[in-house]
């Protein structure tokens, strides 16, 4: 066996189940993630957010030009899609999305504009990875790919946990 598969099968043997998938947040924003091993569930849950994406922001264009609210004031608009994990900076969250062969990973985050109106900015839509592969969003916002049997550290080593 390449020695990948033999980590894999070592690390199916200590860790259970080889289709986890840890999506860690080494940004400074609290990120949001959905991942799913059903290609038209990843769909269906990325077109609910860019439903809602669509929806505050003809909300706040409305804010923005009315004379009866204050664009300072801003709106308080629910952060989270229903489908959606909660990833705050520092921190991961462990997905065991099925058995198939690949996942489908969403991932967005609340952005401030300066009227102080949140609005969804999406980071990656329905990225398709193999199961049990763990990605990483970094302090500007990219994703990267974890090392196997990492959280952290990245494919070309470097590591993204805070001290």
């Amino acid at each position: 066996m390449k020695p990948s598969r033999w980590n894999r099968f070592v690390g199916s043997l200590w860790w259970g189940s080889g289709n986890t998938t840890h999506v860690a947040n080494a940004s400074d924003q609290i990120i949001w993630a959905n991942v799913v091993s059903d290609y038209q569930e990843a769909e269906h849950q990325l077109e609910l957010l860019k439903t809602v994406k669509a929806f505050q922001e003809s909300l706040s264009a409305q804010v923005k030009y009315s004379s009866k609210i204050q664009p300072k004031q801003g709106i308080d608009q629910e952060d989270q899609v229903k489908g959606y994990s909660k990833i705050m900076p520092g921190t991961h969250l462990e997905f065991q999305p099925g058995n198939n062969t690949n996942v489908y990973i969403t991932i967005y985050f609340n952005e401030l504009d300066k009227e102080g109106i949140k609005s969804k900015e999406i980071i990656c839509q329905t990225h398709k990875l193999p199961s049990d592969t763990s990605v990483i969003v970094t302090k500007d916002m990219a994703i990267q790919l974890a090392e196997y049997g990492s959280i952290w550290i990245d494919t070309s080593g470097k590591n993204h946990r805070s001290t």
